[in-house]
């Protein structure tokens, strides 16, 4: 009787707080991250979006967008995955603390086995909208 009592509350709880959405699980990005951001003169864009999705953009001779996941898991910290389909380091998971100082905001790596992400987060990043172009 015990657990009978137990399953009927566990399913009236599931019941009375409704089912999972798309947004269930989403966070928005910090205000000291949210947007768009680009690294001085190497072109790069970062972009930290509203559905823990983030996006790299490389330029070069084949320019590559790049992107994953991306955890807020408390103050200051981000943690960043690589989606599998990209070949940069899938699914290695990557935190970093960030510093935000003006319109700069610079990453501070605190683990990352994927040498390329962290050499393309140790720039100093701007908002977009304030550079030259």
């Amino acid at each position: 009787m015990r657990y009978l009592t137990l399953l009927l509350s566990l399913l009236a709880l599931g019941l009375f707080t409704g089912c999972e959405t798309d947004d269930t699980f989403t966070q928005r990005p910090p205000e000291a991250v949210d947007g768009e951001w680009m690294a001085g003169s190497d072109s790069y864009v970062l972009q930290f979006l509203a559905n823990n999705r983030f996006a790299i953009h490389v330029p070069g001779d084949k320019p590559t967008s790049l992107t994953g996941w991306a955890y807020y898991p408390q103050k200051n910290h981000v943690t960043l995955v690589f989606d599998t389909r990209i070949g940069l380091c899938p699914e290695v998971t990557g935190i970093y603390t960030y510093e935000r100082s003006g319109d700069g905001l610079t990453f501070v790596l605190i683990q990352d086995a994927c040498a390329e992400r962290a050499k393309i987060m140790a720039r100093t990043w701007e908002p977009e909208s304030s550079s030259w172009f």
